[in-house]
């Protein structure tokens, strides 16, 4: 991932650029054409903090009334993050289908704002445009969409429960923190709260994730990679399928930051019930790798192999295609979603995904210039401006610091997320209890149950559940 990418996506609809930045979408399996019939709109303003302005946008949602008992019970909202929304999200494909039914909830998802087809302001992605989009703004939509549905269903009696993952994890934990007369309850799944500009421990976790053995071998394909680079550059590309031949230091960058994009998305969602999660997990990929002949060959059949299941041909390796198509401001562009979110991480949250230490598989080409430049190159940012609004994302949110209550965190020992998010009790675990799910990996939680559910996932989500109940029924 080039920039920190959370929402549900699907990999057929991703351009190159957008889909190596998915490290943050937490599903992968979503129909996101669908059918128009099943969408909603709702008419949001377009800036909540302007007394003057009071223009408005479409917000676009969905609504699953299949198992709703009418006022009194409680209203289930996903929110959505950093892409479009699709019809599967109230169809099964989470977890919220099944306590629905337990639970006689109505179920909404609700799209964010600048990504699908809600787009506020004039319409576009410019951006000056762009300057509408940010997570406090997305907030507020939700805050008026919450009582807009309450209104419309007749349900001023019944109690919410945000759903989110990822980035939307962290949104909706922020929802209770920051409307907690509209959110009764926050359900944050992988939630990466904490805003960091520099995120090396993106790649330590990964590497953790695959074993000592699987990381020694990924070691020695590596410093082959980077020597071959040196002395016979043309091997390289032709061997791990670069879809041009790199003319700068920024080429290089963004060659060998693709080819750590395939370890990096079969470790994320290592084993989850959803498309990526159940074609690939870390054992199969590693026993690819293997652990004798030469790692070098054994790591580029891997990579062949990945790239023909994404219905990719060649790994990216020109930065200037990378930026056009990143500066492309059409909202119905492949690339739109990669655009919006990359943007977020230039103003609010950096994540950029670093390799630091030698004690990692990945090349050092991948350092922090190379993604804050790419924030000046595709927005005009200043280089120092995102570590400034990173602080600022961390003051106003609080980070780990969540001043909250009634927010279950979740989060998996093998997803690299973890390592900006909530992993051990909270000063009051009864009002914001915190689950470290041993073997599972980003947002596993979240979707549907599996009969291939690990034990520790199962009993996550049972005790989990304890205190959503729990918090349901008190008076």
């Amino acid at each position: 991932m080039k920039f920190a990418v959370v929402f549900v996506v699907a990999l057929a609809v991703l351009s190159a650029v957008s889909e190596a930045r998915r490290h943050l979408y937490y599903g992968m399996d979503t129909n996101r054409k669908g059918r128009d019939d099943i969408f909603k709109w709702f008419d949001q303003r377009n800036n909540h903090f302007s007394k003057d302005d009071v223009s408005t946008w479409k917000q676009r949602y969905i609504v699953n009334e299949t198992y709703w008992r009418g006022n009194g019970y409680p209203i289930f909202v996903m929110l959505g993050g950093e892409g479009p929304l699709g019809e599967a999200e109230l169809a099964g494909h989470f977890i919220l289908n099944e306590k629905a039914d337990k639970y006689g909830a109505l179920m909404v998802s609700v799209e964010h704002r600048f990504y699908g087809q809600s787009i506020p302001g004039d319409g576009t992605l410019s951006t000056s445009n762009l300057r509408l989009l940010s997570a406090d703004q997305a907030l507020a939509d939700y805050a008026v969409f919450i009582s807009y549905i309450k209104s419309q269903f007749n349900a001023a009696d019944s109690k919410v429960v945000t759903f989110g993952g990822s980035y939307s994890g962290s949104l909706s934990a922020w929802m209770r923190q920051k409307y907690p007369n509209l959110v009764d309850i926050g359900y944050a799944s992988s939630a990466p709260v904490f805003a960091k500009l520099d995120f090396p421990e993106y790649f330590q976790v990964v590497t953790e994730s695959v074993g000592p053995t699987c990381a020694a071998r990924l070691t020695e394909a590596y410093q082959k990679i980077e020597s071959l680079l040196n002395t016979n550059p043309t091997k390289v590309l032709s061997d791990f399928k670069a879809c041009s031949t790199p003319v700068s230091q920024l080429d290089m960058t963004t060659f060998v930051e693709s080819l750590s994009d395939s370890v990096a998305g079969v470790v994320q969602y290592s084993g989850d019930n959803n498309g990526l999660g159940r074609a690939w997990n870390v054992t199969k990929m590693c026993s690819i790798i293997g652990t004798t002949g030469d790692a070098y060959d054994s790591y580029a059949n891997f990579v062949s192999q990945y790239l023909a299941s994404q219905g990719e041909k060649c790994n990216d390796a020109n930065y200037d295609d990378e930026v056009k198509e990143l500066q492309n401001t059409d909202p119905n562009a492949p690339g739109a979603a990669g655009r919006s979110w990359t943007y977020q991480t230039c103003v609010e949250y950096g994540y950029y995904q670093t390799v630091e230490s030698s004690t990692v598989p990945f090349s050092k080409l991948i350092n922090l210039d190379y993604f804050l430049g790419m924030c000046k190159d595709v927005y005009g940012i200043d280089k120092d401006h995102p570590a400034i609004s990173v602080d600022y994302t961390n003051s106003y949110y609080g980070g780990r610091d969540v001043r909250s209550n009634k927010i279950v965190f979740l989060n998996g020992s093998v997803d690299p997320w973890h390592a900006l998010g909530l992993i051990s009790d909270t000063p009051k675990p009864e009002d914001m209890p915190v689950f470290y799910i041993k073997g599972t990996a980003h947002c596993a939680d979240l979707y549907g149950s599996s009969p291939n559910d690990l034990d520790s996932l199962t009993n996550a989500r049972i005790q989990a559940w304890k205190y959503v109940d729990k918090w349901l029924n008190e008076k």
